[in-house]
């Protein structure tokens, strides 16, 4: 099962440094997330992020700094994300997007979109009082089974969440909180690498 970490809204003190330390551990895609941050103050972070792993760094915004600095992809919120179908990025890109309702699991062409977050699916660790999405088990499932894109379970990841993420239909998780307001950021994502390993593979990603 694949893992996402997501980048905190807000810097937060030794964060790239972290983040470098996490790349070492084994994460494979970062989503650099910063909203209402200059250009400037996202290239800076990704100039900070060691060469051998700028290749694993997803963009929320600023796409263009995708292509300067050879990173693996760009994402959509649900307020900058063109229609359905999404065109192919220049240069070649992953290309990912955010969803909050089911019926947006069953669009007949999504273009170049190679995965999505699907949120909230557990009780948010980042933002308290933030509680899950009151999704039918059933319904989610089969939207889930039918998709033809791998989906990712966000919000209230932990170890113990991922086999019940998994046994719903989805291909990976995404993880904000578990990872950075732990006091040892890379014990905790070996954690919940361990426990997606454990439950195996899900849908390609395809990038």
């Amino acid at each position: 099962m694949d893992l996402v970490v997501i980048t905190p809204p807000v810097a937060l003190a030794g964060e790239v440094e972290t983040a470098n330390r996490l790349f070492g551990a084994g994460l494979g895609r970062l989503h650099l997330r910063r909203p209402g941050f200059e250009e400037a103050e996202v290239e800076a972070y990704v100039a900070g992020v060691d060469a051998a792993f700028r290749g694993r760094v997803v963009v929320h915004g600023h796409h263009r700094l995708a292509g300067r600095w050879r990173l693996k992809g760009i994402h959509y919120t649900e307020s900058t994300r063109p229609p359905f179908p999404i065109p192919s990025p220049e240069p070649p890109l992953t290309v990912s997007t955010s969803f909050h309702q089911l019926d947006q699991l069953k669009i007949t062409d999504y273009g170049a979109l190679n995965y999505a977050f699907l949120s909230p699916i557990f009780d948010s660790i980042s933002k308290p009082g933030l509680k899950a999405s009151m999704f039918d088990c059933t319904s989610l499932m089969a939207a889930l089974l039918s998709c033809p894109i791998p989906i990712f379970a966000l919000g209230g990841i932990a170890p113990d969440k991922v086999p019940s993420a998994a046994a719903l239909g989805f291909s990976g998780v995404a993880v904000l909180g578990s990872i950075w307001q732990s006091s040892d950021p890379v014990a905790a994502f070996l954690e919940l690498k361990e426990a997606c390993d454990r439950v195996g593979p899900g849908k390609s990603t395809s990038g």
